[in-house]
Order: structure tokens, then sequence, then C-alpha cells
């Protein structure tokens, strides 16, 4: 899952359990107040009572209320789908076993990989079925330099996963002298499309 995904992903969470918080407040409030001591807490009870029984379906509050619980229940799909796992489909040891991984567990690797060679400051991963992306912060190596070193370091890394085909490695620099981008492209794409990104 990138960055943007998340970002929506959250925002889109924290809004639908605002408004389910707030309407159940709002809810137990109108009841309560109206059964235990017959104060009006919103709607006056009886006429909110009424109200429900005589609206036909077609009148245009019950509508928007339609409306608002379409919205509401796809925003609820969109935060499932969202939220499914998506893994990359490794190579299976034997016949009849099926090995995968997280996108977002190979971006970890990278990351901590990447920050861990000398001079990078501070790296951030990207990874689907067939591409591994990392962008580091490196102010003060040479550019062309430290996407060399990082680029071996970060192959080796990815070559200790068994992958079905190796994604193609793209590092990219970013430095006081400059930026650089290596790409080592494998001998062809891996099938699948799960993403995921790793930030620090």
């Amino acid at each position: 899952m990138s960055t943007s995904q998340r970002i929506l992903l959250r925002a889109t969470s924290a809004l639908v359990g605002l408004v389910l918080v707030a309407a159940l407040v709002l809810g137990v409030g109108q009841i309560v107040a109206g059964l235990v001591s017959g104060d009006n807490f919103i709607v006056p009870t009886s006429q909110w009572y009424d109200a429900l029984r005589t609206t036909a379906w077609d009148d245009p509050d019950v509508l928007l209320v339609g409306i608002a619980a379409l919205i509401i229940g796809v925003l609820l799909l969109l935060v499932a789908v969202l939220t499914r796992p998506r893994l990359i489909g490794l190579r299976a040891p034997k016949d009849g076993v099926e090995v995968r991984i997280a996108p977002r567990t190979v971006a970890q690797i990278l990351r901590r990989q990447a920050e861990a060679v000398p001079g990078i400051a501070s790296a951030s991963a990207e990874v689907n079925a067939g591409t591994a992306r990392i962008t580091a912060d490196a102010p003060l190596a040479h550019p062309d330099y430290i996407s060399r070193e990082l680029e071996r370091t970060l192959s080796h890394a990815l070559k200790q996963i068994p992958w079905s085909q190796l994604p193609s490695l793209q590092v990219e620099i970013s430095s006081d002298r400059g930026s650089s981008v290596v790409t080592a492209q494998p001998p062809a794409r891996t099938d699948g499309a799960a993403q995921s990104s790793e930030r620090r």
C-alpha cells in the first residue's frame, strides 16, 4: 500500500468513525432523555415517533437519509478493500506449497539495508511485485558513488528472497552534490500487482 493510499484509508476510517460515534451519542441521548425524564433532547420524542410512522418513503428527508447511508456504506466498502492484505507470491519450495510475502515487509528490509550503508542519512522504499524503488538522502556523499554502493547492497538483499521472478531495482540518491538514479532490470517482470511502501 502506497503512502497516499494509507493517508486516504486513515482519513476515511476516521471520518466514518466520527459519523457513527456522533450518530450513536445523539441517538442514545434522545432515547434516554425521552424515556427517563420526558425532556426533549433534540426532537420531541412523541413527534419523532409520529414522524417515523407517517413519513412516506418518497419524502425528501427520507431520500437524504438514504443517500447519506449509501455514502457511508461506500466509504466502509472502500476501507474494507484498502485494508485487504496484498501479498506477493514467492517461489514454492515444493509442489503444492504456496508462499507469499507482504510488500511492506520487503520495503522495511530494503529501507533498513539502505540506511545501514555509510553516508545514507535516511531512506524510503516502495515495493510491488515487479519493482523495488528506493529513495535515499546522502547529503555529504557523491551521488554516483553512493548509488552504486546502494545498488549492490540492495541487489544482494533482494536475491536472498526466493522470488518467482526478481523485481527490477531502482535506486535514487539525493545529496548536496546533486542526484543520481540507478536502475537494474530483471530478466522479466513478476506477475501480480501488490504494492506497499515504507517511509521513515
